[in-house]
């Protein structure tokens, strides 16, 4: 079986840092991917999707220092849903990437409008695979 996301966006924010109980950082990042398609009446289409992305341990702490409102971003994960009940009584899910383990790759491709200098592509954190 086979659980991957790969996705290439924009940040949507700065990472959002948060530390579980036991002090695991964790970049929660809000992230922009455009899908454009031609419609039966031959107009151009586009939409703008957001993904929920939690990046954990040391790749966090690398998103919190370089990682930047409007940045590309390449974010290799896997798929998780999480289930709640919300104050009505109500059963909700919502559905995030997490990025995790040796299997999981977080690389900025580009600059943030904020940024004036540095390479136009810097790795942010990789876990050990070759690029």
């Amino acid at each position: 079986m086979l659980n991957r996301v790969e996705l290439i966006g924009n940040l949507g924010a700065d990472p959002e840092m948060r530390y579980t109980r036991q002090g695991m950082p964790v970049a929660h990042l809000s992230l922009a991917t455009n899908e454009s398609w031609v419609d039966r009446e031959g107009t151009r289409q586009d939409r703008v999707l957001w993904h929920r992305v939690e990046v954990w341990g040391e790749m966090a702490r690398a998103m919190e220092q370089h990682a930047r409102k409007g940045q590309l971003v390449f974010v290799e994960g896997t798929l998780r849903y999480n289930e709640w009940t919300d104050r009505e009584g109500r059963t909700r899910m919502s559905a995030s990437v997490s990025v995790a383990g040796a299997s999981a790759r977080v690389r900025l491709l580009g600059r943030s409008s904020r940024e004036e200098q540095g390479p136009a592509t810097a790795p942010v954190a990789d876990t050990g695979r070759a690029s």
